[in-house]
């Protein structure tokens, strides 16, 4: 299992390096809940477009001053946020 979390830091720490780039996956997480994303396109290297995975629309993202991409329009805090560099579904059922 720590291997699992091993791999998803690397994948993380390589993300951040690089910067988004299109096809990159994605993992969107508010509260315990997560969801696969996929970016689509790269505006800038502030801005980005990511679409769920199986989704057909995709949405504004911004990388904001706390260092979290969050949905464009959506506060800082309380709204979940996107990290970049693995994509991982998990619906939380004790909700």
């Amino acid at each position: 299992m720590a291997d699992v979390f091993e791999q998803r830091r690397a994948a993380i720490a390589a993300a951040k390096a690089s910067g988004p780039k299109v096809g990159m996956p994605a993992t969107f997480s508010i509260g315990s809940d997560s969801y696969g994303y996929v970016v689509t396109e790269v505006i800038t290297p502030r801005k980005i477009m990511a679409r769920s995975i199986g989704g057909m629309i995709p949405e504004t993202w911004t990388l904001r001053r706390n260092g979290e991409w969050v949905r464009k329009g959506d506060p800082m805090r309380g709204s979940g946020g996107l990290t970049l560099g693995y994509a991982y579904d998990h619906l939380d059922p004790s909700f």
